[in-house]
């Protein structure tokens, strides 16, 4: 419930100030209660000081990448949500992750979003390949789609 969310969110703060040196594993829990409540400023936060706080080799870095761009998105702040969306792929992309092809939509929809339709179908252009080279059909489609409409919205 909402409830039992927002009281799980000041028990992991309360467990971040006594324990700092426990960060990255009580700033995940605390990222996703954030973000599952809407409060995307307050998830934000807690995305940008797990990343500060997490080794590069975190295999969780991603989807934090990816879940802060999420919530800039979702503030409405694009420009920042782009950057970290790139950041979340070419994590996802060294790590040869079977997800990378959902994170190149995401996007694609993020540039649709701010306008950018040129930057749109050039990114699901991307993962119009992306997924043909993984023999991904369903992202195939998706990314011929995310072009189609892309470029529709150009005109």
């Amino acid at each position: 419930s909402k409830l039992s969310t927002f009281q799980g969110i000041e028990f992991l703060e309360q467990q971040l100030q006594s324990n700092p040196s426990r960060q990255t594993i009580i700033l995940q829990p605390l990222d996703d209660h954030a973000l599952v409540l809407r409060n995307y400023r307050k998830s934000s936060a807690a995305y940008t000081r797990y990343l500060a706080a997490s080794d590069k080799a975190d295999p969780d870095r991603a989807a934090a990448w990816g879940n802060l761009a999420l919530a800039y998105s979702k503030i409405g702040d694009f420009q920042p949500a782009i950057e970290f969306q790139q950041q979340a792929i070419a994590l996802k992309r060294a790590q040869k992750s079977g997800e990378l092809n959902s994170y190149i939509s995401i996007l694609g929809e993020f540039y649709n979003a701010q306008g950018a339709n040129e930057k749109a179908g050039e990114t699901f252009g991307q993962l119009a390949q992306s997924a043909a080279d993984r023999n991904d059909v369903f992202w195939a489609i998706e990314g011929t789609k995310g072009m189609t409409t892309s470029y529709a919205g150009r005109c």
